[in-house]
């Protein structure tokens, strides 16, 4: 029965064909603009699993005086004292959100350092408070983005009374990023499918960089004109009305005692 059913099957898929094995310098380019899909990919995100509480406005009015105070201060015991706070916010936190912040904080040191490296060798007075402020902002940094989508960022801007034209171009800026990331994300599937075995070349960068170009450029020009058709005159919306609640409030003090604090012992 077996013989009569190898009788039956074509020859060519009788024929043992051993697995052909890609090189992985040939499959740099694909590796590489996985990476730029990844990053781009996390613009289209809607958000962490964890907001926190309180109007974005206050947070982001928060973020930058903490920063403020930081980088003006000198002194250990206040550095010590801003540690203590951020330190106390981790604790109430979600393992999860505690975790995505150390990520985030340890990519935004290694970006710092890699920047701020010349200026540490050529000039390295006060090189501990100097990392230590370093590291505080960049904590800092890292909760709020940890914490915050980019929706809230936009309302927050909204919120501060900042130019229309400004916030409507990050706005659409930060979403187009994400739906190219996307059909980066597409093209690149594509292409792996359609070259298993044969590997890529490198004139694949170039297709895809005019692919991305030509795709921009379509929803770009589809987007204005949709705009246009609604009657868009330049003129974004106004920010909605708001109030302050408990944590505001609780929010607003803690940033005047930091100033108080920071004006006494800095």
């Amino acid at each position: 029965m077996q013989k009569k059913r190898n009788e039956m099957i074509p020859a060519w898929l009788l024929e043992r064909q051993e697995p052909v094995e890609i090189s992985e310098k040939k499959n740099y380019v694909l590796a590489n603009l996985r990476t730029v899909a990844k990053m781009l990919l996390y613009f289209s995100q809607s958000g962490p699993d964890y907001e926190a509480k309180g109007l974005p406005c206050v947070r982001l009015f928060e973020l930058v005086v903490m920063i403020i105070c930081i980088l003006l201060s000198n002194t250990v015991l206040f550095l010590e004292i801003m540690l203590v706070i951020v330190m106390l916010r981790l604790v109430f936190l979600p393992g999860t959100i505690v975790r995505e912040t150390m990520a985030k904080l340890l990519k935004l040191m290694a970006v710092s350092l890699l920047v701020l490296m010349p200026s540490l060798i050529l000039h390295n007075d006060n090189l501990g408070i100097f990392l230590a402020r370093t590291g505080l902002v960049m904590l800092y940094t890292a909760l709020f983005l940890a914490t915050t989508p980019w929706k809230q960022f936009i309302e927050a801007l909204e919120q501060l009374h900042f130019p229309g034209a400004m916030i409507l171009t990050l706005d659409i800026t930060i979403k187009y990023i994400g739906i190219l990331g996307r059909y980066l994300e597409e093209i690149l599937t594509s292409i792996k499918l359609k070259s298993f075995g044969n590997g890529s070349s490198q004139k694949t960068v170039g297709v895809i960089l005019g692919q991305l170009y030509l795709t921009s450029k379509k929803r770009m020009v589809e987007l204005y004109e949709a705009m246009v058709l609604r009657g868009y005159d330049g003129e974004h919306f106004k920010a909605k009305s708001f109030r302050l609640g408990i944590v505001d409030w609780l929010t607003i003090v803690e940033i005047l005692a930091v100033i108080i604090i920071c004006g006494v012992i800095r």
